[in-house]
């Protein structure tokens, strides 16, 4: 946004964002009770658990709040009307970046707005500022800021320059409606802390940080952007830092886990108990619960030994939720289990979430085979269900086979990768006999719901007694430019066991050494085929030799008849190479670091090469920072580009031949004499004009010029502002998974 700062009243300010507050996601998880003394929140907390109160203290390490103001001594209790501040802490988080100086703010916030019908007189809300007035090398353009709790553009318009404004930027998200939890929609949290962990005070209570020092932090919503950072048009309009100060007091009780999910499960049945743990973090005062509630009744809280008695300094206790929710109601439940009690006279609590997933649909069967009228005596017979079921549930006498009414013995398993149940008889089934093949309720989903029942019935025919063989591999042998992202497939003549192929089966190695991977396999009932596929843990590596070796030890077909390799028009070894990614551009100019580069900006370089001759497609990054975040014309960010060809002098190389040779000849002529001139001069002229009617012919009989591949690339970027540096590299993709980069360089125009 426009940083066009003016001086806004705080109450005005404050009273303009709780109308156009923006929208964001949120990261602070619960709000606790207004306290009844300063009629603001006793507690807000954040998704690790951390709650933080007030930082009220007189002890030093919440210098930022307890300070004296108007209407507040903070040497007394905070009570309002009589003694409370009109702004105040319960997160405070600054820094400077270096060497440009801006200023970062990041704070949950408690203040007093005039009362009103609709209005409170006590608000919460989250802030995010940057500010930078002094600076003198400040210029216009866009100022990427990235720090603990996100990423912002700042504009600095020439208008904000001209009145010496600089930069500026606050977000203040407010409650709604008058209540404290609109507050939570903010983007303050998780809350920040001190890198080597919680500070604790002297008198025993404990901090996120001594609200004085500099230290390095730990908690950002991005991981590792324990930092702030920005990225500002030049190098003098650019810094970061990793220090920060930091102030806010910690509720002084964590429960941990800080959220409990529960596994899916059938409804009415006690879950397995979860353990939570209650920790007094005061290392003096004695904590003392008072309850512990969960809000819905799909979760109960048991075996609680914290409310016999008091938790002394730096003490647990702990107790088990279990999750039994009712059979009505949505699939997914929520609820939470507020802990609530007493530190040193002051009232504690803390929230912590709970998430079940109740499952009362019941399994089904989805196709079954044989799915004929008729079958041969040696055929395995298969159900693939729904969903995953619980294994130890599919038996033989949860999967039974008849003939003509008589049981078949034989061996019932299942195939947890394709969520199938397959019954191999002992021996041929009868020929010409009704078979019925059944799967019971006895079957059950991983939670226990029983399936729902089928039967199905085909007529025995002679045996099949037709080995499987080989249709397919991809790639196929000595296939190159393989991509590397793609899984290796076998197709096979027919329907297969899809227990029956493994990681024996297909091997994919480098060398010698295997490759990591997995084999699953999918039978094709309407093409009466099955796809074995391998997947490897890892893409493949670029440029290199593959060996597949395929097994037929193991490999059957649904009527149990080997797989075969003899007579395969197919090598069971294939070799392959993987596609080669393309060399990286090299960039000719402008050089890293070029100054007064004239605009518009040529950017030049040696084209890519490919060993797989595949088409090579640019993409373009170029920015006014580092990071390649912001909006044209100023960024850009993996742009297709169309390059030019660099201008070939052809013409003068060619006038530089002629007239090297019209030279040669004219020092002849001088050479040989008067009379040998004559001869030379005429020689010339002939020379001259057959040249000519060489060229003009030659010119006239191709009608397709050979064109060499051009040594080099160009590409013309437009719409650049003067006098910025500006970040780019170029990326090579020839549209197979190879992808290869220059380094990110920089230039600064004129």
């Amino acid at each position: 946004m426009p940083a066009k700062l003016k001086v806004i009243p705080f109450v005005v300010m404050l009273l303009l964002f709780l109308v156009f507050a923006p929208s964001s996601h949120a990261v602070l998880t619960a709000v606790g009770p207004t306290d009844a003394a300063t009629q603001v929140p006793a507690w807000y907390q954040d998704a690790t658990g951390l709650a933080l109160a007030p930082c009220f203290d007189t002890n030093g390490f919440c210098s930022i709040t307890a300070v004296a103001q108007p209407g507040f001594d903070p040497a007394l209790p905070a009570v309002y009307p009589t003694n409370f501040p009109g702004e105040g802490f319960y997160f405070y988080s600054t820094t400077n970046s270096q060497p440009d100086g801006t200023l970062y703010l990041g704070a949950l916030e408690f203040a007093l707005l005039p009362a009103g019908p609709t209005i409170p007189p006590q608000v919460t809300f989250a802030r995010i500022r940057f500010t930078n007035r002094t600076n003198n090398a400040l210029v216009a353009g866009d100022y990427v800021m990235t720090h603990p709790f996100g990423r912002d553009t700042v504009t600095v318009t020439p208008d904000n320059i001209a009145k010496h404004q600089g930069l500026g930027f606050t977000e203040d998200i407010l409650p709604v409606n008058g209540s404290f939890t609109g507050t939570l929609q903010g983007r303050i949290g998780p809350f920040l802390r001190k890198a080597t962990g919680l500070v604790n005070s002297p008198d025993g209570n404990v901090y996120v940080g001594d609200s004085i020092a500099l230290v390095t932090i730990t908690g950002a919503v991005a991981p590792g952007v324990n930092s702030f950072t920005v990225a500002g048009p030049t190098v003098a309009t650019s810094g970061t830092t990793n220090l920060f100060t930091l102030e806010g007091k910690v509720l002084g009780m964590s429960v941990t886990p800080t959220t409990i999910v529960f596994p899916t499960q059938r409804p009415a049945v006690d879950s397995a108990p979860s353990l939570v743990t209650v920790a007094n973090l005061n290392s003096v005062g004695t904590l003392t619960i008072a309850t512990i509630t969960p809000n819905v009744p799909d979760f109960k809280v048991v075996d609680v030994n914290c409310l016999t008695a008091p938790i002394g300094p730096a003490s647990t206790c702990t107790f088990n939720v279990i999750f039994n929710g009712a059979a009505a109601g949505p699939a997914a439940r929520t609820g939470t289990v507020t802990i609530a009690g007493t530190l040193n006279t002051v009232p504690k609590a803390t929230v912590t979430p709970i998430t079940g997933i109740i499952d009362a649909i019941p399994p089904t069967v989805l196709a079954h085979f044989p799915d004929v009228a008729t079958a041969p005596a040696n055929m395995t017979i298969t159900a693939t269900f729904s969903e995953p079921m619980l294994a130890t549930s599919i038996t033989n006498a949860s999967f039974t086979v008849l003939s003509n009414g008589t049981p078949v013995t034989g061996v019932a398993a299942y195939d947890a990768a394709n969520n199938t149940a397959t019954f191999v008889p002992n021996a041929d089934l009868t020929v010409g006999a009704v078979i019925s093949a059944q799967t019971t309720a006895s079957m059950t989903d991983v939670v226990g719901n029983p399936l729902s029942a089928l039967t199905f019935t085909f007529t025995a025919s002679a045996a099949d007694r037709v080995p499987p063989t080989i249709s397919s591999i991809n790639p196929a042998n000595n296939a190159t430019g393989v991509r590397t992202d793609l899984p290796i497939t076998v197709t096979f003549s027919e329907q297969m066991l899809g227990t029956s192929i493994t990681g024996t089966t297909i091997k994919v190695s480098v060398n010698g050494v295997a490759v990591d991977g997995t084999v699953t396999t999918t039978n094709d009932d309407v093409n009466n085929k099955a796809i074995a596929t391998f997947t490897p843990t890892r893409p493949l590596e670029f440029g290199t030799a593959y060996t597949i070796t395929l097994s037929a030890a193991g490999p059957v077909d649904l009527a149990r008849n080997a797989l075969t390799l003899s007579g395969l028009a197919l090598s069971p070894v294939i070799n392959f190479v993987t596609n080669f990614a393309p060399v990286a551009p090299e960039v000719i100019s402008p050089l890293n670091g070029a100054t007064a580069v004239g605009r518009p900006v040529v950017l030049r370089w040696k084209p890519s090469v490919d060993q797989d001759q595949d088409t090579v497609q640019y993409h373009l990054f170029l920015c006014n920072n580092q990071n390649f975040i912001g909006t044209a014309p100023n960024c850009r960010q993996n742009e297709p580009i169309t390059p030019t060809a660099a201008s070939v002098k052809g013409i003068y190389y060619a006038s530089v031949a002629g007239g090297g040779m019209l030279f040669t000849l004219f020092g002849l002529s001088f050479a040989a004499g008067i009379k040998g001139r004559k001869k030379i001069l005429l020689m010339i002229a002939v020379l001259v004009i057959s040249g000519l009617f060489i060229v003009s012919c030659s010119s006239k009989s191709s009608d397709t010029p050979v064109v060499p591949a051009p040594t080099e690339l160009t590409f013309q970027v437009d719409n650049l502002a003067a006098n910025v540096s500006y970040f780019w590299k170029m990326e090579a993709d020839d549209g197979k998974g190879g992808v290869t980069t220059t380094p990110v360089m920089s230039f600064t125009t004129q």
